[in-house]
């Protein structure tokens, strides 16, 4: 198993090294940046998951999901930001003129004014560099992010998400949440979910990308 920790709090980074070691993680490599994470994925027999947020975190988001979209072994969990630019993204795939916001129905204004004071500057200048097509391409393939992942690695089952389990129950299966279940409550890594179950997260405003190989 590899864990990659991108992560910009040394504190944070190593409660998580904690927990992980903990969980049986021999290795965990902490890069400093997506793209050096990225350029460790060295074949096609490894799975790297994404745990949410790719947009609003960097100045080239852009770049980040292109490169995901041209390798298949890249699985894409979405978090909340992808949820928050998602619909707002649509609206700027079409060119637009500078007051299209004044046409807009009121809830859709006021989710787009949302999503500009939450981080979306980058993501909206990256996108409207893209040829049209591309942008196309790029809002289809967020559409297809996964809620959630689940990994069972030498007899180890692994959920892996984007923030936490909001309502959480013992009881209640992984396909059972929500995505705003998954992407808006932090995991609180001192408390442990299962016995037997290890829930991998992103922690909300970071990434932690775990792949794993045969």
């Amino acid at each position: 198993m590899k864990v990659l920790n991108f992560e910009d709090s040394v504190y944070k980074a190593n409660a998580i090294r904690k927990v992980l070691n903990q969980c049986g993680v021999a290795k965990i490599e902490l890069v400093s940046n997506v793209e050096d994470g990225l350029q460790m994925l060295k074949n096609a027999e490894d799975t790297l998951y994404i745990l949410g947020d790719v947009v609003d975190r960097g100045p080239e988001p852009m770049k980040i999901l292109k490169y995901m979209m041209a390798h298949s072994n890249i699985i894409p969990i979405i978090g909340n930001h992808e949820v928050m630019a998602l619909p707002n993204l649509k609206l700027l795939v079409p060119e637009v003129s500078r007051n299209f916001l004044d046409k807009l129905p009121t809830k859709v204004y006021r989710d787009f004014d949302n999503w500009t004071q939450n981080g979306s500057t980058s993501t909206i200048q990256d996108f409207r560099k893209l040829p049209q097509e591309e942008r196309h391409q790029v809002v289809e393939y967020m559409k297809s992010f996964h809620p959630y992942g689940k990994e069972i690695v030498n007899g180890q089952e692994y959920w892996l998400v984007h923030a936490g389990l909001d309502h959480f129950s013992e009881t209640k299966h992984l396909e059972e949440y929500s995505v705003d279940d998954l992407v808006w409550t932090r995991i609180d890594y001192e408390i442990p979910y299962f016995n037997d179950i290890i829930v991998v997260s992103g922690i909300h405003r970071h990434r932690i990308s775990l792949g794993t190989t045969a």
